[in-house]
């Protein structure tokens, strides 16, 4: 799963990252700019699924949708 880092004091969406330790790195690296202090909210956000496995997922799926319209057409 990948992570993206908000910080809900600024509203700012960081780029996401693999690993929620990567996340973390990004708020240390952040809370900088409010001087060292920490934002009264901290949210780490799931990004969903990372672009090759919905690639994947979307080849099993119209894989999975040609063999039952080939069944369908051919009468199996």
């Amino acid at each position: 799963m990948a992570y993206r880092y908000r910080c809900d004091r600024c509203r700012v969406a960081f780029p996401t990252v693999p690993t929620r330790a990567a996340a973390e790195q990004e708020r240390a690296q952040h809370r900088l700019a409010h001087g060292g202090h920490v934002p009264d909210h901290v949210e780490y956000v799931g990004a969903g699924l990372d672009p090759a496995t919905r690639r994947w997922l979307a080849l099993v799926v119209a894989g999975g949708t040609a063999m039952a319209v080939w069944n369908w057409v051919h009468g199996r």
